[in-house]
């Protein structure tokens, strides 16, 4: 790559890097090809890019942000997964990936501007998706509205029949 072809790379780079949920750097030595290529597959099918990078030009594509992370994510060999929707599915592709490809390591993480550990990254895999925890939040906010709904018809219905018999006891008295 010549100094032009660098900066345009850079380039492209600040912008996968701009418009990411989550970036996670992995440690791909002693992958080969067809299992590079699967790995680029799948995470494709959770709105995610792996891509191959050289450490010094990935350092530099960084400088343009304020993220602190550690320097030692960009040692040996570098791949950046780039969460582009969800920050939980594509990270769990690679660890049910890595179970296979035991050369597939996760070396950290940044999800928000903070740079997670390969633990903590291993603990963010293990959530479930933004759809899951939407609807599960959904349902909490739903749950007690459900309920008082409930309750408050039956009340109606209890007040109702009290009416009735209410009514009823009358008539028999006008008789």
């Amino acid at each position: 790559m010549n100094r032009e072809e660098k900066a345009k790379f850079v380039e492209i780079l600040r912008e996968k890097i701009a418009k990411t949920s989550a970036i996670y750097f992995l440690d791909y030595k002693g992958l080969n090809v067809s299992q590079s290529n699967l790995v680029r597959r799948k995470v494709k099918e959770v709105s995610a890019e792996f891509k191959v990078v050289k450490n010094r030009l990935t350092k530099i594509a960084f400088q343009a942000f304020p993220y602190k992370f550690d320097d030692s994510v960009l040692k040996d060999t570098t791949a950046l997964l780039f969460g582009y929707s969800d920050p939980v599915k594509p990270i769990a592709v690679i660890y049910d990936l890595s179970k296979e490809f035991k050369p597939l390591k996760v070396k950290g993480g940044l999800i928000g501007g903070k740079f997670l550990s390969p633990d903590e990254v291993k603990e963010i895999s293990k959530l479930p998706s933004v759809e899951v925890l939407r609807a599960q939040l959904a349902s909490q906010i739903a749950s007690p509205l459900r309920t008082f709904a409930y309750l408050m018809s039956n009340r109606l219905v209890q007040f109702l029949n009290l009416l009735n018999q209410l009514k009823n006891k009358k008539m028999e008295e006008n008789k």
